[in-house]
């Protein structure tokens, strides 16, 4: 049976607050509404993640996980309830990124409250200089840097970007570069949305490989559309991601706290 800090148990929280659907607090797209009392609300957080916990093999061994911490609200939430009703430290330490971008009293937070501070081999400066500036979103400005990085070819890439259609003739509104933002492509500068991924995601990723941890951590659906269709197709756990190790324990609404 897994217990939480407080003494809760999986079974105790499925007895007292009844059905609930796996691995989310509340969903936009779910019949979980706000009217339910907020008392519950927590206890069914802490049943989503003591039944996804990966399995030990003796109570003695820890459970191969870690907490991604940024010092936010979302991920703030996730530790507490980690922390008071799930797992110990030792068993999930949170892991803050240390790009040195944040503001200087989340960053303050959330080195006081991590358990393990990581931080980027490449500065920012070097980052920008040999990626590009992460402006616009994402999405956005990885549609800038196909266009920047075309040079003639790549003639289903640049029709994708610009008009949204791919060789299929299919559109798809994702793809598509904003009108507004396709003067972009001709820029003195380079842009690109591979800042996070150098100086948050690697780090983070190198720690799971060597601790062999996986990481958890607390997404909010109802802040993109592509979160959304994310958790509605794969859930709460991405192991088959390209990353498969990493586990999200996905969120629905501000509001639900």
């Amino acid at each position: 049976m897994r217990t939480g800090g407080r003494g809760y148990s999986l079974e105790r929280i499925k007895a007292q607050y009844g059905a609930y659907k796996t691995g989310f607090i509340a969903n936009a797209v779910t019949p979980f509404k706000h009217k339910n009392p907020y008392d519950g609300k927590p206890h069914r957080g802490v049943a989503s993640i003591l039944e996804q916990l990966p399995p030990r093999s003796t109570e003695n061994d820890p459970h191969g996980i870690s907490l991604s911490f940024s010092g936010g609200k979302d991920s703030t939430v996730l530790l507490h309830l980690v922390r008071n009703h799930c797992i110990t430290v030792d068993d999930c330490p949170a892991v803050f990124v240390d790009t040195g971008l944040e503001y200087p009293e989340i960053r303050k937070f959330a080195i006081d409250n991590a358990d393990v501070v990581l931080r980027p081999a490449m500065p920012f400066n070097q980052v920008i200089k040999q990626y590009g500036y992460p402006i616009i979103g994402k999405s956005q400005a990885r549609g800038v840097r196909d266009l920047q990085n075309a040079h003639g070819q790549n003639d289903a890439t640049v029709n994708l970007r610009l008009t949204g259609y791919n060789r299929q003739g299919v559109y798809c509104a994702t793809q598509k570069l904003g009108d507004k933002w396709h003067y972009l492509k001709d820029a003195p500068f380079k842009v690109s949305e591979q800042c996070c991924d150098v100086m948050k995601k690697k780090p983070m990723y190198k720690y799971a490989k060597e601790q062999k941890r996986v990481p958890m951590t607390a997404v909010m659906c109802e802040e993109s559309d592509a979160r959304t269709r994310a958790w509605l197709q794969v859930g709460c756990n991405a192991f088959t991601a390209k990353h498969p190790l990493r586990s999200r324990w996905r969120f629905g609404q501000s509001k639900t706290f």
